[in-house]
């Protein structure tokens, strides 16, 4: 049975929200008048970067994101902090799986990939949203190519207002998926977001995606 058409509305937007960034409103500003106008001054410099290792694979976050402090037994992990916009992820996580694949392209055409290949769970409730092959920066095994996922996941369960049919609802969670084949290892990069902290760092977890790269 379909719901209403509020809820379809919702899921187009979601869709929509992942394809096109930023998500948050563009507020037109005003011409400025003369008397507004300020002294040009020093271009702003980015902000610091640390990058993170584990394993073969690294990535980088901005320095003033947060690592979730390890959770007590049978809890799980909190988000991930920004010193100023408190959470932006819930999830930034690798995997490294066994694979008798001699390069990305033995996983077949980019957007018929079984993403339950990559090693993490629930992927199977995701609606495909965009896929790119990004190829690697700089020389040798670090130009390789990777290819790139957006998806808009839905939870395994809810209320029958969030369902857009019997069984299936609406999605919740932004998720961004990077992968690549190296020394007979199917390398992954996942990271999740709620829309609220999309709307507040979509276009930086687009940029952590990005850095993903493994040696």
């Amino acid at each position: 049975m379909i719901v209403g058409s509020s809820a379809m509305i919702s899921r187009r937007l979601l869709l929509h929200a992942i394809a096109v960034l930023p998500l948050g409103s563009r507020l037109a500003s005003a011409p400025a008048r003369a008397t507004d106008e300020l002294p040009d001054g020093p271009a702003p410099s980015a902000p610091p970067m640390r990058t993170i290792e584990q394993g073969a694979a690294r990535y980088t976050v901005p320095g003033i994101w947060a690592e979730p402090v390890a959770p007590l037994a049978g809890s799980q992990p909190g988000p991930w902090m920004d010193s100023v916009n408190g959470p932006v992820a819930d999830r930034i996580e690798v995997s490294a799986t066994p694979t008798n694949l001699i390069s990305l392209d033995d996983l077949g055409e980019i957007s018929r990939v079984p993403l339950s290949k990559l090693g993490f769970d629930g992927l199977e409730r995701a609606d495909l949203v965009a896929a790119v092959r990004r190829q690697g920066s700089g020389d040798g095994v670090s130009a390789s190519p990777y290819f790139d996922y957006d998806l808009a996941l839905s939870p395994a369960t809810c209320e029958r207002d969030q369902e857009i049919v019997s069984g299936s609802c609406l999605p919740t969670r932004v998720v961004l998926l990077s992968c690549t084949v190296r020394s007979g290892k199917l390398h992954a990069l996942r990271v999740d977001a709620s829309p609220a902290q999309w709307r507040k760092a979509g276009t930086t977890l687009r940029d952590v995606r990005r850095s993903f790269t493994v040696t």
